[in-house]
Order: C-alpha cells, then sequence, then structure tokens
C-alpha cells in the first residue's frame, strides 16, 4: 500500500504503545505532538520521538511540527498550510481544541477516537454543550471527511447526527508489555482484588468505595488504586509500583469488577485476565458486551450472585474457576493485534484509501448577500466581492458566487451591477424574511442538515425559490441583523467601521458564530479580536480598494501599449476622483507603466482632447498628481 501519513493527535500512554506500532503495520508514518500541557501529561498522557523516524519529511519540517501544540488551538496559517501539503488524515481524542483546530483547518480526513461515557452522557450531546455552533455547522459540512472512530462497537447505539451516521468500528488493543504477566496468577491469598482510585478526591468514586464495602461485607479484600488523599483504611492500598501491582495479580484468589457502565471499560480487568486471575463482573456492563457469542460464566446479575460465584472462587472450586478463565480467553482475544489488524484492516482502510481525492478543491458555490441601501457601501461591497470571486476561482476556476439583493437595491443597480460582473457572479432578487423554529427544522430535515437550535426566529435570505439552500455557504456583507442568523449553511460575514456599542448581543452572536470574518483594515480586525473575542485566524483582511464602474480594457497596437477606459459621461462624473486615485496607485505602486486613454461622451473627449486650450478641471486634477503625461 502507497505510503500515507497521519497526524496522531492523542498523547495517551498505553494506548500509543499499541496504536502507533498498529499504524506503522498497516503501511502509515506518523506524527505524534511533543510540545502538550501539564495536565495531558498528568491524565496518563506520554510524549514519544520514536515514531519521528517514520516520517520521510524534512529535519526542519520535523522540527516546526515538534514545537506545535495542537491543544491550545493557536497554530499560525503558514503551520496550517505546512500540515495540508503534509498529511491526509488525522486521529484525534475527543477534545475540543483539536476538534475546532481540525474541522476549521484541517483538509484530509478527521477520525474522532472514542473510548466510551458513562451511561448518562453521549458524544453528541458534549459536543452540543461545549463546542461552539459554528464548529458544529462546520462539522455537519464536512461530514463527508469526518468519522466517530469507536473503540468499542457499542458506542454509536445512543449517539445521533455524525456520531452515528459516520461511526466506524476502530478496536483498541493492549500494548506488549501488558503481556508480560501473562499466566503468572497463582492465587494462594483468599482475598478479593478491587481497584478504585481517588477515593476521597471523586465524589462518584467514593460510592463505588462506600458500596463495596456494603457489598461485600464479611469477605477479605484488598483496594487497590491511587489515592491523592490519604484514605484510612488499612485494606486501602494506595499508590503501588508497577511491580506491586502485578504481585496482586499473581496472589490474589479473585477480581470483582463492579462497573455495570454499557459503554466504557477501566484496564485493570483486562490486566487481570491476562494473568489468568478469575474475574467476576456486573450484567450490563462492558464485559457482557466484549463476551458476546460465548457463555458467561464470569457474569454476575446482581450482588448476591457476585458474591455467590466469588465465594465458589474463594472455596477453590477449580471447575468453575475454570469456566471462567476459559470465556476471558475469548474476551481478551478482542484486544490482540491480530483482531485490531483485521478489524482496522476491513472498517479503517477502505475510508483512507482515497485520502487524496479528499483533499481536492471540490466546487463551491456560496451566496452572497447585501441587504445595506446606501450606494457607497454597496459599491464597496461589489468590489470586495469581485475580490473574493477572483481568489475562490484561483482554488477551482468552478467555484462561483451568487450574489443576492434586496429589491430596491436590484432595481437601482441592475444594469450596472450586469455590466460590472460580466457574467462572473449571478444575481437572484431576494426578500429578508424570518422563519420560524417549526418552519426552520422542516427546511433542514429536508436539506439533510442537522442544526442546533436556540431561538424561537430566525433571518433568512428568501428568493422565493430555494431560499438558498443550493449553495454551500453563505456570506452577508455588512452588518447583520437582530435576530440569529438561520443555521440552514455554514456562513462568513463582511464587517467594517465597526462600532461595538451599536450591535445588538445577537448581532455579535452572528459574527461570534461565522466560519470566517472579513474587513478590510487593521482597526475593525483588532476590534473583533478584542471586543469580541474572536480567534484572528477567522479573520482575514481584504486589500482596500477603490471601486470604479469604469470598465478597463486592456489593448495593444503596433505603435505603443496603452490602457483603455471605457465610461458613460454620467457615470465617470461620479467616479472620477476614485478612477484618478486608482490610476495614481497603479502607476507607483503597480505595474502600470503604459499610457492611459479616456473614453467618454463627446462633451468630455473634447474637453480631454490633447490642446494648447485652457486645461480642464479633470486634467488639473491629473497634473496635481503628476499623470498629465500619461493620461
Amino acid at each position: 500500500m502507497k505510503k500515507r501519513r497521519v497526524l496522531w493527535l492523542l498523547n495517551h500512554d498505553t494506548l500509543s504503545k499499541f496504536e502507533l506500532p498498529l499504524l506503522v503495520k498497516l503501511g502509515f508514518e506518523v506524527f505524534t505532538p511533543k510540545n502538550v500541557d501539564t495536565h495531558i501529561i498528568e491524565w496518563s498522557g506520554s510524549v514519544t520521538y520514536e515514531y519521528d523516524s517514520t516520517l520521510t519529511l524534512d529535519q526542519d519540517v520535523i522540527e516546526r511540527l515538534n514545537s506545535i501544540n495542537f491543544y491550545r488551538d493557536n497554530i499560525d496559517r503558514e503551520t496550517i498550510n505546512l500540515i495540508n501539503e503534509h498529511f491526509d488524515i488525522a486521529l484525534c481524542m475527543f477534545n475540543i481544541e483539536i476538534i475546532k483546530f481540525l474541522t476549521r483547518d484541517f483538509d484530509g480526513k478527521i477520525f474522532i477516537r472514542a473510548f466510551g461515557l458513562d451511561k448518562d452522557r453521549t458524544y453528541y450531546k458534549t459536543l452540543k454543550q461545549f463546542v461552539p455552533e459554528s464548529v458544529v455547522n462546520r462539522i455537519n459540512q464536512i461530514k463527508n471527511r469526518i468519522w466517530f472512530s469507536q473503540c468499542y462497537e457499542n458506542l454509536s447505539e445512543v449517539e445521533k447526527g455524525i456520531f452515528k451516521d459516520n461511526a466506524v468500528y476502530m478496536p483498541l488493543g493492549l500494548p506488549e508489555e501488558f503481556y508480560k504477566i501473562a499466566d503468572t496468577w497463582e492465587g494462594k491469598e483468599d482475598k478479593i482484588l478491587f481497584f478504585c482510585s481517588r477515593i476521597n478526591v471523586s465524589p462518584y468514586y467514593k460510592d463505588v468505595y462506600e458500596k463495596f464495602k456494603k457489598d461485600f461485607k464479611g469477605f477479605k479484600y484488598s483496594i487497590a488504586g491511587n489515592q491523592p488523599v490519604e484514605v484510612k483504611d488499612p485494606n486501602v492500598l494506595g499508590f503501588l509500583k508497577r511491580e506491586e501491582i502485578d504481585d496482586l495479580f499473581k496472589k490474589y484468589k479473585v477480581m470483582y469488577y463492579h462497573s455495570d457502565e454499557p459503554r466504557h471499560l477501566h484496564y485493570h480487568p483486562l490486566e487481570a485476565m491476562i494473568a489468568g486471575m478469575p474475574v467476576i463482573y456486573m450484567k450490563g456492563g462492558m464485559l457482557e458486551s466484549l463476551a458476546e457469542g460465548c457463555s458467561q460464566p464470569g457474569r454476575a446479575n446482581s450482588i448476591k450472585e457476585a458474591r455467590e460465584k466469588i465465594a465458589r472462587i474463594l472455596k477453590n472450586d477449580q471447575k468453575y474457576i475454570a469456566e471462567v478463565i476459559k470465556t476471558q480467553q475469548y474476551i481478551m482475544s478482542k484486544f490482540s493485534m491480530e483482531y485490531n489488524l483485521d478489524q482496522w484492516e476491513k472498517n479503517f482502510l477502505p475510508l483512507i484509501m482515497s485520502a487524496e481525492e479528499s483533499k481536492k478543491q471540490e466546487e463551491t458555490k456560496i451566496g452572497a448577500f447585501i441587504f445595506h441601501q446606501e450606494e457607497k457601501d454597496i459599491r464597496k461591497y461589489i468590489n470586495h466581492l469581485l475580490l473574493i470571486d477572483k481568489a475562490i476561482k484561483k482554488i477551482n476556476t468552478d467555484n462561483e458566487i451568487i450574489l443576492g439583493v434586496t429589491g430596491e437595491v436590484y432595481k437601482y443597480l441592475k444594469l450596472e451591477l450586469d455590466w460590472v460582473f460580466k457574467k462572473k457572479i449571478s444575481i437572484r432578487e431576494i426578500e429578508v424574511n424570518s422563519i420560524s423554529y417549526n418552519k426552520l427544522k422542516i427546511l433542514n430535515n429536508f436539506n439533510f442538515n442537522e442544526s442546533q437550535y436556540s431561538g424561537e426566529t430566525y433571518v433568512i435570505p428568501d428568493d422565493k425559490r430555494k431560499n438558498f439552500i443550493d449553495v454551500d455557504r453563505w456570506l452577508f456583507m455588512g452588518n447583520t441583523y437582530n435576530l440569529p442568523i438561520a443555521p440552514v449553511k455554514p456562513y462568513w460575514v463582511y464587517c467594517d467601521s465597526i462600532e461595538i456599542r451599536k450591535y445588538s448581543d445577537v448581532a455579535i452572536r452572528n459574527i461570534k458564530n461565522a466560519e470566517a470574518i472579513f474587513t478590510n483594515n487593521v482597526v475593525d480586525k483588532e476590534l473583533l479580536i478584542s471586543a469580541m473575542g474572536i480567534n484572528s485566524r477567522k479573520i482575514y483582511k481584504l486589500p482596500y480598494t477603490y471601486y470604479t464602474s469604469a470598465e478597463i480594457v486592456e489593448a495593444t497596437s503596433n505603435k505603443n501599449d496603452y490602457i483603455l477606459i471605457v465610461c458613460e459621461e454620467i457615470k465617470f462624473n461620479k467616479n472620477e476622483h476614485n478612477l484618478i486615485e486608482i490610476l495614481e496607485r497603479k502607476y507607483k505602486y503597480g505595474n502600470l507603466k503604459g499610457k492611459v486613454k479616456i473614453l467618454t461622451s463627446d462633451y468630455l473627449v473634447a474637453e480631454l482632447k490633447e490642446t494648447d486650450e485652457e486645461e480642464s478641471d479633470t486634467q488639473k486634477k491629473c497634473k496635481n498628481r503628476k499623470l498629465h503625461r500619461r493620461v
């Protein structure tokens, strides 16, 4: 298989010791982050440079990548371009900052690794609770290249959206070092081994601890697990070295695993099974799911049954012990390298075989809207739309902008708009209408787009046909309405002349939820960052340009090169000042070398003709700007 590179953005110690070798066996080059926050390390995290040797990249590129902190979402644009140039695939943990970065800036395929949550939570609910609406919209927009990479097959059963629709089973395994204790169990100490850490730190584990003591009163037991705060109980062992934990798996007669969580599993019952220790576990938990398809003598339907089964083991019921251990071998087979390779090859590889295709820029349609009716603003917005149109066509010549303008603007500027755009940008007449929650929900269901709703009424561009659901993104030119923008499409906004105090809370929210923000001056960009708290990487500064309705046509002749500017008298009078300033800038800073000829009405041609007669006002202006010999 062709070599491909993977961004492995997880930094989990135990997982890295299995999953990284797995990826290498599957033929991937692997990058792992080196610059991580302290809390990542404290929560079972680690850093390794071992897999840098798999990367066929220049050393300076590797060093640049190693300097990035992916967990802070502050990666500069140059580095983002570098990442997209060299990587097609990313595997990440369910981390808000990493998800924001990948969904906004990464062009390849994204696999969000899911290890399971307790029964009261889902990944979908967590995403909606903690991730901005703009990110949720973006995830829906790129759902053809983002997957819910579940480590257990049943995680997606309770999910919604892409976490259900785009679920792929990519199991996790146990690293080789876990198997150093394989078949070492002797079981000479007639005690139950139970794990419960952070008893005096976590209310949840405090309850687990108290319940275990109550349920197994009368049995001898020891409780392992790290205790940051001391527990005054002689049966609680506290922090133990790795060798001491391994010794527990060797000596103790039986382990009890309390969890009835159907979608979450700890490592310690698996370690006990590797050692050969019999484990009694509760009905409804993940171990029951993993053992599905065979008899489960270690499963208990109640605490009473768990006590009875543990008592049989403590009394050395060898036949029963052998039955329990045999079932455990079936469970452990699902954590082997062989099983994982088989599942990843069947489930993961087909999704990334065309990883290069996911990076190809598909045709994009943008619906742009001008609601403002002041002529100077409309002209400015048109000029910037032409800049954006030019930029997106550099990415793909089939990209296009469809302009929606309100009725009065449409009638007032129809001829001028048609002339300026020269069919580059098509125009629709629209109304700006509100839409109710229920109607919006129907619209989005019809459009197969799942969004989050947070109000009763929304603003939507109404073209009496498709409400612009036939485009990929919306672009609002100027201040947005005081109703929330309908979450039908990911959208961009153009903002300038920002006066924060005049913005309503809803208008500010509309700007914050935008996928990208355009402005044309540094002051407004700084206001967006400082006053609204918007990430600078979402803001794009457009060049400042003047608007003229004059059509500029390059022409050549045998004698000399020149620029011919054709404009009607009335349009020239309106835009004379702007036109002269443009020419001054072109000569001074641009690549304009030849002469310029302006062709207007007969009257203006007569006024501008080269004679010794009295200079016109326009000629005087050109002379003052040292343009009179060229224009």
